[in-house]
């Protein structure tokens, strides 16, 4: 919210009259909904704002199909949403798709370890996968009758036609097993595939896999034949099949714009199968619903928080990829500080009208008009990362400070913002800890600084003790992006001056700070700005902001 929205807000509580003390008091344990949105069903629907994303992704043409957020963004929220209001919508739930059954597989991992692609293989399986969620939302499979109903359809619909008969052989090939449960047809996609390896190396695998470790010149030489040999298997499996059926199902199935169907895949975040294999499943799920678009009048929605997706693109990086070419596919949530105060006030309107009156209470009427000589909307807003979370989570902690009160009095919401803080900074923590899994500990050098200060306040001295804590008593188990640079420091690779760049870039991604660059030019927060700096543009001069959210928890002084 610019200053001109905060300036017209506050024309218009001026004139709001404050309601009565005996209308209610605020019982105890009193919330505007839960933080996460599986949880928050009561309010979610009821007071959903939309800032614009829900009619972009209902739009199965549009290609915007990848919800892009950090934690906290909405995304569950506006999926949820989307699905209450259409009739044909499957949701895919990772954790129960038996893909850990992948990191048991010990030719799998073996492939793995000896440098083979397994990409195909894996896009294989996604195309599987949403190919029979697809069909099944259309045909409405759930029986072996509706099954010969479906192959008589189909039969009938692919006619005689030569390129769609490998479609159909695909799909007689797998018989009634193609209508299994999704944890069953990934062990049937797997086995074959681990069939096909040991066969093919005349079943000798373990002794060849193990020879193929040797580092011998010979054995580096037979490892690279080896590796082709299977490389070859992989490559085999019958993703061209797959590929016939999505097309037929795009020309032939899915060909009424009127119906329209959706498979949303969420929680792709969590620990759903060995982190060795996740940033390829991941990459080979985007390349794959990359290919469904040509499918009109079907979508495939992918929800990730952003820090996944950047370590996605990082870690499976490879000769000639370009970033931009999946950008088309992102939608990214960004919150408009209006928008955040709807959500406010909506929740309130809610809780008081079933709690306490039928009245229509707005938030400007339990909240003051001004705090620490800010507008209250404004002081709220700043100590958010622009997230609903956020603002839900600090307006709990108000009322619940306000029991047996009518009203949220500044004092409440200091002492709720002491509390907030301090979850805010814990969660932050939680949010990044495979990228930063010491961002606690080195936010500590931010402690009881100003609110605005240069990045050369931070001193060499101040960073060498942080390096000593870091490696001294920390688990070494932790990996993370930090800890290596540190020791880079140590071994005189790398100067404190640059590593303190790289604590600023984090501090920065992270939200804790916002950067001014240079003098007259304007803070750049990355929830608003994306992730547009680099460790190079940080100078001495550079000026930090400390973000309000954690003001206290670090023990700022906001003057």
């Amino acid at each position: 919210m610019d200053s001109l929205e905060f300036c017209t807000e506050a024309l218009a509580d001026a004139h709001m009259v404050k309601p009565s003390h005996s209308l209610f008091k605020f019982r105890k344990h009193e919330r505007i909904g839960a933080e996460g949105a599986e949880e928050d069903r009561e309010f979610l629907l009821d007071c959903f704002v939309d800032t614009g994303d829900l009619p972009v992704l209902a739009d199965t043409v549009d290609p915007r199909r990848i919800l892009v957020g950090r934690t906290g963004a909405g995304k569950t929220a506006l999926l949820l949403k989307l699905a209450s209001g259409q009739e044909h919508v499957a949701w895919i739930q990772p954790d129960e798709l038996a893909l850990q059954y992948l990191s048991n597989s010990t030719i799998l991992k073996h492939l793995d370890e000896i440098g083979v692609d397994l990409d195909v293989f894996y896009r294989l399986l996604w195309r599987h996968i949403l190919a029979v969620e697809l069909i099944r939302l259309k045909y409405r499979v759930n029986s072996e009758e509706d099954q010969r109903r479906f192959f008589d359809q189909i039969r009938d619909l692919f006619g005689t036609n030569k390129r769609k008969k490998a479609a159909l052989d695909y799909l007689f090939q797998w018989g009634e097993r193609f209508w299994e449960d999704t944890e069953a047809r990934v062990h049937e996609v797997t086995k074959t595939l681990e069939q096909k390896v040991a066969t093919a190396l005349g079943g000798n695998f373990g002794g060849l896999i193990a020879e193929a470790g040797a580092d011998s010149a010979q054995k580096v030489e037979d490892r690279k034949e080896l590796v082709h040999r299977i490389q070859e298997v992989v490559n085999s499996v019958q993703i061209q099949k797959l590929g016939e059926i999505l097309r037929a199902l795009a020309d032939d199935v899915f060909d009424d714009p009127q119906e329209q169907f959706y498979v949303i895949i969420d929680r792709l975040d969590e620990h759903w199968v060995e982190e060795r294999f996740r940033y390829r499943l991941v990459r080979a799920l985007i390349e794959t619903v990359k290919d469904l678009q040509k499918i009109r009048s079907a979508k495939v929605i992918l929800s990730l928080r952003m820090d996944l997706l950047q370590r996605v693109f990082r870690e499976t990086r490879s000769s000639g990829f370009q970033e931009e070419k999946y950008e088309p596919l992102f939608l990214r949530l960004r919150w408009p500080k209006h928008s955040l105060i709807e959500v406010l006030d909506l929740r309130i309107r809610k809780l008081i009208r079933r709690q306490y009156t039928k009245r229509a209470v707005s938030w400007q009427e339990i909240f003051p008009r001004t705090v620490a000589k800010r507008r209250t909307a404004q002081f709220i807003v700043e100590r958010t990362l622009y997230r609903p979370r956020d603002i839900i989570q600090f307006a709990n902690f108000c009322l619940e400070s306000a029991e047996g009160r009518s009203e949220v009095s500044v004092t409440t919401i200091r002492q709720a913002e002491g509390r907030y803080s301090e979850r805010r900074f814990r969660s932050l923590g939680d949010e990044w800890f495979s990228e930063y899994p010491d961002l606690l500990t080195h936010s500590s050098i931010l402690r009881r600084r100003p609110k605005t200060f240069a990045v050369k306040d931070i001193s060499p001295e101040e960073v060498s003790t942080l390096c000593v804590r870091t490696i001294g008593g920390a688990d070494e188990m932790k990996k993370g992006r930090i800890r290596p640079l540190v020791r880079l420091v140590f071994s005189d690779d790398l100067s404190l001056e640059d590593l303190r760049s790289r604590l600023v870039k984090m501090f920065y991604d992270v939200g804790i700070v916002g950067i001014r660059l240079r003098s007259g030019e304007s803070v750049l927060w990355s929830f608003v700005d994306e992730f547009g700096l680099t460790e190079a543009e940080i100078g001495e001069g550079a000026r930090l902001q400390i973000n309000p959210t954690f003001f206290r928890v670090l023990g700022v002084d906001p003057r």
